[in-house]
């Protein structure tokens, strides 16, 4: 009897400890599923669109872990689908999906009759309005998921591409603006040394700021490149009138003005010679050598009180407020010669000697491919024959040539590997890993694709993660006011009848 109970006892303890192990393995395995359920969620554009036949990404996500196809996303594209398969099961060729290209929604204000129906439509609530009255679509929320579009019983919705602003940081115009720079902007004057920004927008900037110096950016550091020197040489009294124009904009007598030029030159005052190792055209390096002010990461030279413009901008601001002339031409280096050349001038009509590897303006270090159909425009500095590049040898020469401490080996590697890296915010696209590189590889022009690559994917990421937030929120409050209405229905079926 002893014996049997003893037995009996052993088993139940065994029994609970096998239930006891039971429930930890399902809780375990809940938790693994629902790690791959945010995995599967995270690759998701999180458009909410409901075309993979799902109410949203995250009940997609789950059924994809219970087994659906892989290859549902429309808005994700082939991308996605062979993410989805890669993480999943590995399955084969998934069917043929259309690439997602950016759009968002547009309300035609004059055909809107304010029913209301795309309100409900949205799942990520980016319209704004009420029955009866016009609504509107916010862009920024829009994720372009069209399910607006068809339930609107008059098609006024359209699909556009979303509207791209620009660079730099342009500021709210000031009280008082003189007319110089409503001249300068009208003449569609920009920076002529490569970036393009409309100088009017970096004088407003700067007088937001509070700038107290201009610099005339004479310093052509790009190898080959002769065309400022050039118009230094031959021009240097309309760049000097240029300069002080926007001295006057800035203040008048109060703005210190400088014109940069490298060592040599001899020019007479205001021009200062600064002797800066490559690249001395490097406005953060040059504001630093001139003011003591470091410009920081990420940002311009306006932020500390400086207005860095190049001295062929400056040439086209005295042509524009001195003769009333929009800018329509420009002095540029094409194959070692400086030529004034009209913009919209096709660069196939050049006398280049293209080689294999085709054009490349703006130099051969800091410079970008072009086509022979491309044409010369106002940031065009310099035309040449593009080099033939070989492979990356690995010999880590472009390492110590970086002034930012990066390894442009690594990026390289990372470029050609069509992943991503945060690191590549960091380089100014000076050049002196190209100067440096035995290989002729067009690291800056990569480094600039690496940029947009993991801008966009940062991008992309933070729409999603605030449509996603939007839909979820979306979905308590119809989950609420369901709730609400039940509570209300209940409410009165309870309630005691007068008759």
């Amino acid at each position: 009897m002893t014996a049997a109970l003893a037995l009996g006892g052993i088993g139940l303890a065994l029994a609970c400890l096998l239930c006891v192990a039971r429930l930890a393995l399902a809780g375990k395995e809940k938790r693994n599923a629902s790690a791959v359920v945010d995995a599967v969620d995270a690759l998701l554009p999180q458009t909410q669109c409901a075309q993979c036949g799902y109410p949203g990404c995250r009940p997609y996500a789950e059924a994809v872990v219970a087994g659906a196809r892989t290859d549902l996303c429309a808005p994700g594209g082939p991308d996605t689908a062979a993410r989805l398969r890669d993480l999943v099961r590995g399955e084969g060729v998934p069917s043929a999906l259309p690439r997602p290209h950016e759009q968002v929604a547009r309300i035609v204000a004059g055909d809107c009759v304010g029913c209301g129906l795309c309100l409900a439509a949205c799942p990520v609530d980016a319209i704004a309005g009420a029955p009866q009255f016009l609504h509107a679509v916010v862009s920024e929320h829009c994720t372009g998921c069209e399910l607006c579009v068809p339930a609107c019983p008059v098609d006024c919705i359209q699909m556009v591409a979303p509207t791209v602003a620009s660079g730099f940081p342009e500021s709210a115009r000031v009280a008082g603006e003189s007319d110089v720079v409503e001249r300068i902007a009208a003449a569609g004057v920009v920076g002529m040394g490569g970036g393009g920004y409309p100088t009017a927008g970096k004088i407003r900037a700067a007088l937001a700021a509070g700038a107290d110096c201009v610099v005339a950016n004479g310093m052509a550091s790009e190898p080959g490149a002769t065309a400022d020197t050039t118009l230094l040489r031959d021009h240097l009294d309309e760049v000097v009138a240029g300069l002080r124009l926007v001295g006057q904009c800035l203040g008048g007598d109060d703005v210190r003005l400088v014109l940069a030029v490298p060592p040599g030159s001899r020019l007479p005052r205001p021009a200062v010679e600064v002797d800066l190792p490559y690249p001395a055209g490097d406005e953060r390096a040059l504001v630093r050598h001139i003011t003591g002010r470091p410009v920081p990461a990420g940002g311009h030279p306006t932020d500390v009180g400086v207005l860095v413009l190049n001295v062929a901008t400056l040439f086209a601001v005295r042509e524009a407020v001195a003769g009333g002339k929009a800018l329509d031409r420009r002095l540029l280096t094409v194959d070692g010669a400086d030529v004034w050349l009209a913009l919209g001038t096709p660069l196939g009509a050049l006398p280049v000697a293209a080689g294999t590897a085709g054009l490349r303006v703006n130099g051969l270090l800091t410079g970008r491919p072009a086509a022979r159909g491309e044409v010369v425009e106002a940031t065009t500095f310099a035309v040449d024959a593009a080099p033939k590049p070989s492979p990356c040898i690995g010999c880590g020469w472009c390492e110590p040539a970086c002034p930012e401490g990066l390894a442009p080996e690594n990026l390289h590697a990372t470029f050609d590997a069509g992943r991503t890296d945060a690191d590549a915010f960091a380089c100014t696209e000076c050049g002196a890993c190209a100067a440096a590189c035995p290989s002729a590889i067009d690291l800056v022009n990569e480094f600039r694709v690496l940029k947009r690559r993991t801008g966009d994917e940062r991008l992309g990421r933070a729409r999603a993660n605030t449509a996603k937030a939007r839909w979820e929120a979306r979905d308590k409050r119809l989950a609420d006011q369901a709730r609400q209405a039940r509570s209300r229905r209940e409410t009165r079926l309870r309630a005691a009848r007068q008759w």
